[in-house]
């Protein structure tokens, strides 16, 4: 939900005309109003303009296709590298299908085929730049019941409230894979034993991936937020999902989510590490 330069160009006008045009408003009123077009523009914006297709589609990519940005290809190394050792393979890259907003996302997935660990690397990148927009590393591990544990180091605030599928903990300034590996298989030893499921990965990792993606897609469809729209096959925000999407990227609640995120981080963290040393929280 970033700025499009469709929605900048209106903000702009729309400043103009509170500005300038004889509307009878007070100026203080005038000023209100442009001070909160973020939380009021942003909403609409965003219930006319924001879709999602159906459903996701991804498509191989050689770890040599040189339409990869190079800044892309470097983050995949590092990640195999890093994992190499720790007993992960390599499974796929993909390149999702361009967004309506023509960003680009890009997937790696690897797999430790003995503890069935499912770790991706998302990244997304803007046509025509070399660097990444987003970056996140997250491990999955699948449970025989209750949700699945996932360990991530996603820096942006969600627009989402939690998904009960999962059970995610969030270290953002862990950028490490293989030191979040070990704090995610740090919880996963917290837990219940014998839970864990294999996952299939390897069978089909763009069925895979894509299957995770409708996962969230169904989530926001039961919490309100978005609705799919059967003669256009794609998903639609709701105006609730529309107006709370972007009241919570917007300060003060931004600040507020990323503040409860980071304490629940460092608790969570303080009570692994008295786990693994064999104190007791």
């Amino acid at each position: 939900m970033g700025r499009q330069p469709g929605t900048l160009l209106i903000a702009s006008i729309l400043a103009v005309v509170l500005v300038w045009a004889p509307l009878g408003l007070p100026g203080w009123a005038r000023l209100a109003l442009l001070v909160t077009m973020p939380g009021w523009l942003g909403p609409i914006d965003v219930r006319f303009r924001q879709t999602q297709p159906r459903a996701a589609q991804f498509m191989p990519l050689a770890a040599d296709d040189p339409s990869t940005p190079a800044a892309i290809q470097t983050a995949f190394e590092s990640t195999r590298a890093a994992l190499a050792g720790r007993g992960f393979v390599e499974l796929a890259r993909l390149r999702q299908a361009p967004s309506a907003s023509g960003l680009l996302g890009y997937v790696q997935l690897l797999e430790d085929p003995q503890m069935f660990d499912v770790c991706s690397r998302l990244l997304v990148a803007r046509p025509g730049s070399g660097m990444a927009a987003a970056d996140q590393c997250a491990f999955l591990t699948e449970r025989t019941s209750g949700p699945a544990l996932a360990t991530s180091n996603m820096r942006t605030a969600s627009p989402w409230p939690d998904n009960p599928a999962f059970d995610r903990a969030v270290f953002a300034d862990v950028r490490d894979p293989a030191a979040l590996l070990r704090l995610h298989r740090a919880h996963l030893a917290d837990g219940p034993l014998g839970s864990v499921r294999r996952t299939t990965v390897a069978a089909n990792p763009a069925a895979y991936q894509s299957r995770i993606e409708q996962v969230a897609k169904d989530h926001m469809v039961r919490c309100g937020y978005w609705r799919f729209d059967d003669a256009a096959q794609v998903y639609r925000p709701t105006w609730k999902g529309a107006i709370l999407m972007c009241w919570r990227l917007l300060p003060p609640a931004r600040q507020i989510l990323r503040s409860r995120r980071a304490r629940s981080a460092a608790v969570l963290r303080d009570r692994l590490e008295r786990a693994r040393s064999g104190v007791s929280a």
